[in-house]
């Protein structure tokens, strides 16, 4: 079976074939082209070409005007199946004597297990993350506001535009992706939101709310960015939520506050040490 997609474009109305179980790479037919944009056409044009929606076939036809692509892995097809250009109609047992094609160009999508074109080994697919995007725009916009400028010739030149940026959003689910264990979220410390979460294990405790905000002071003092757990939870929820949320430091003003030191967790590796307070800003501050 070969397929045929028909598009209007802004160089006119084009229908794209490839084999059965393939899928057009539009943005390769798109660059063939040389257009701006790539839409499916309507019924009604699709009639116009001379043909009905569903039962196209590259014959003689489709009207001369109507540019027809063919994947080049179509060139080598043999006694396949096309649309007769009549509704519920096909031909079978057609050849590449039968149509009329412009051009063979490759326009299929890559499938996992092609061959790569430069190596030959089998292709695989996988999945990633736009985080950013650098367009070409050409001069879509640039000639609607007739921004020129000067060659080196002293003549009048359309510019040509781009754009490009980064998504922050994007970027932080891509880095919880990459960063991440079984407890939660683990925050690469260049980008934390905070440096560190300080929890107060039993805030009825006077001593350690007092270490507690001591230490919250001095972190700030220095320009950190920390969070105070001072809420009215056990220890072990307040723990579990900040391994959950994946602040790089967890600091513990607990019963090792009777010892003059505080408990250090390191989040990335979850190691723990007791600390005094001048070594636990030292630890928070490298």
């Amino acid at each position: 079976l070969i397929k045929h997609v028909a598009y209007r474009t802004d160089k006119g109305l084009v229908i794209a074939l490839i084999r059965g179980d393939r899928q057009i790479e539009e943005i390769k037919l798109l660059n063939y082209l040389g257009a701006d944009y790539l839409q499916f056409a309507t019924d009604e044009e699709i009639k116009s070409m001379g043909s009905v929606p569903g039962f196209i076939g590259a014959n003689k036809d489709i009207l001369a005007s109507v540019k027809i692509i063919a994947d080049r892995e179509v060139e080598h097809m043999h006694n396949f199946v096309i649309g007769a250009n009549k509704k519920d109609y096909h031909y079978e047992g057609a050849n590449i004597s039968d149509l009329r094609v412009d051009e063979y160009v490759d326009i299929r999508k890559v499938q996992s297990g092609d061959p790569c074109p430069v190596c030959g080994k089998a292709v695989e697919i996988m999945r990633g993350i736009e985080c950013g995007h650098i367009f070409k725009l050409g001069t879509r916009y640039t000639k609607e506001f007739d921004c020129k400028y000067l060659d080196e010739n002293g003549k009048e030149q359309i510019m040509q535009m781009g754009c490009y940026g980064l998504g922050i959003s994007r970027m932080l689910s891509a880095i919880v992706e990459q960063h991440h264990d079984e407890r939660g979220i683990v925050w690469p410390k260049s980008i934390a939101p905070y440096r560190a979460v300080i929890v107060i294990a039993n805030v009825k405790d006077d001593t350690q709310s007092a270490w507690a905000n001591d230490l919250y002071n001095e972190c700030r003092a220095n320009g950190l960015d920390v969070l105070l757990d001072d809420r009215k939870e056990s220890i072990g929820v307040k723990l579990k939520d900040a391994e959950l949320i994946g602040v790089p430091y967890i600091v513990v003003a607990g019963k090792s506050i009777q010892s003059g030191l505080y408990e250090l967790t390191e989040r990335s590796t979850m190691d723990r040490s007791e600390l005094s307070l001048k070594d636990v800003l030292k630890a928070i501050l490298k």
